[in-house]
């Protein structure tokens, strides 16, 4: 289970349960799932998941925002709005 309850990059979802995660991924690995593909279904990091069916550890954990948020784009927030119909 990733430690994203008390992560300063943690965003909720309008009108979903899953979360998404804002840190900027492009220099570290991402969290790798390995579980059944029912289960993957409901792992997109870090646009639509759920931190229950992570691993245990994540290199952007921070308990204070430093700086490294992902810019914004539209089209990755609309593709994890619509991420959760699959």
């Amino acid at each position: 289970m990733l430690p994203c309850e008390s992560c300063a990059y943690k965003r909720c979802i309008p009108g979903d349960e899953h979360i998404q995660c804002e840190f900027d991924w492009s220099e570290e690995p991402t969290p790798k799932f390995s579980g059944n593909f029912m289960q993957q279904r409901w792992y997109l990091f870090p646009l639509n998941y759920d931190p229950v069916l992570g691993p245990e550890a994540c290199n952007g954990f921070s308990s204070q925002d430093q700086a490294h948020v992902a810019p914004m784009n539209p089209m990755m927030e609309l593709v994890g709005l619509l991420a959760k119909r699959l």
